[in-house]
């Protein structure tokens, strides 16, 4: 049992990250593709927005779960013809759970 629980925690620990770091990784992959290859994979962006003459579509997602806040925006920025030049993303690993969770597949 006691060795159970240590492995279980030491899973747990490695574990810490790896939302942000699929989401990292997995939009590095859309650079270059149209803008409907990251549609498809989260879904209509929470809002459009134009920075500095550039589309640029953002997911966004905000909640409290018992005093935390968990929160996540990721930004692809699109080039001519709507393809996605670039991204960004910020949030905390809670947040960005959901959104590591449908781009890892």
């Amino acid at each position: 049992m006691t060795r159970a629980l240590i492995v279980l925690c030491m899973l747990a620990i490695g574990l810490a990250g790896c939302a942000t770091k699929i989401i990292d990784d997995k939009m590095k992959t859309y650079v270059g593709q149209p803008a409907s290859a990251v549609i498809a994979a989260l879904g209509l962006p929470t809002r459009q927005d134009e920075i500095a003459g550039h589309k640029v579509y953002v997911w966004e997602v905000t909640s409290m779960y018992r005093g935390t806040s968990r929160n996540c925006t990721i930004r692809a920025i699109l080039g001519a013809g709507d393809i996605v030049s670039g991204y960004y993303w910020q949030g905390n690993e809670e947040g960005c759970e959901n959104y590591a969770m449908v781009l890892g597949r």
